[in-house]
């Protein structure tokens, strides 16, 4: 039998783990179904973070009355994971607009390109309801850059 420690009694053979960390060695077991459920909600979570951090650099923004933001979004990956954030409302229209509006668990608002809601409509709610919000509004326009 062969010993796979080093000097250091450290494990050194790639097939039983590297010594000093890194990755695992080919009989390691793989992550459990917990612990890839929470990985995948971890990346999920980070994605949809990045995404939001993108919009509000990329595209133009304007304070709307009370303090609400909207952020004008091209339509590419970024418009994608906030659309289908469940932290966002998504709306196709300016009742639903409204409605989210009205909703004080409603901090985020999503406005798909092709919705029938105009800059009018958002501008008359926002002065109406007087609640600051953040609006991200999806706009055909340069696709991202990253």
């Amino acid at each position: 039998m062969t010993d796979d420690k080093s000097k250091s009694g450290k494990i050194s053979n790639p097939q039983n783990g590297y010594e000093g960390g890194g990755s695992a060695g080919g009989d390691s077991p793989s992550l459990s179904g917990t612990e890839k459920a929470a990985a995948k909600s971890n990346i999920e979570i980070v994605a949809r973070q990045a995404a939001r951090l993108r919009a509000m650099e990329a595209g133009p923004m304007e304070v709307l009355p009370h303090g609400t933001r909207l952020y004008f979004v091209d339509k590419g990956w970024e418009s994608s994971i906030i659309e289908t954030d469940p932290n966002v409302r998504t709306v196709a229209d300016l009742r639903a607009f409204e409605e989210a509006f009205k909703d004080p668990e409603v901090g985020t608002v999503f406005v798909p390109k092709g919705a029938l809601v105009t800059l009018d409509g958002l501008m008359r709610i926002c002065r109406k309801y007087a609640v600051p919000k953040v609006i991200y509004k999806e706009e055909e326009g340069k696709q991202s850059d990253a």
